[in-house]
């Protein structure tokens, strides 16, 4: 049963967007966060290349704010 499943998910539904910033190539991103009917509004954010890994870290420090809130109360 969807509704009863109490997992939260970070989603995207659309490809990176790649261009440059001060002549270093970056990901342009929107994700969601996501759980049986619950989905939130948009994150977008802008990483560099080379920073991939940090930028996974600063979305889920994000995410993790979001739920804190309690903007994703059970419904």
């Amino acid at each position: 049963m969807e509704g009863d499943d109490k997992r939260l998910s970070i989603i995207s539904d659309s490809n990176v967007g790649w261009d440059k910033l001060g002549g270093r190539k970056v990901a342009i991103y929107t994700v969601y966060l996501a759980g049986g009917t619950y989905r939130s509004g948009p994150m977008t954010g802008v990483c560099y290349v080379v920073s991939l890994s940090k930028c996974a870290k600063d979305i889920l420090r994000r995410m993790r704010k979001v739920m804190s809130l309690g903007a994703f109360d059970e419904r």
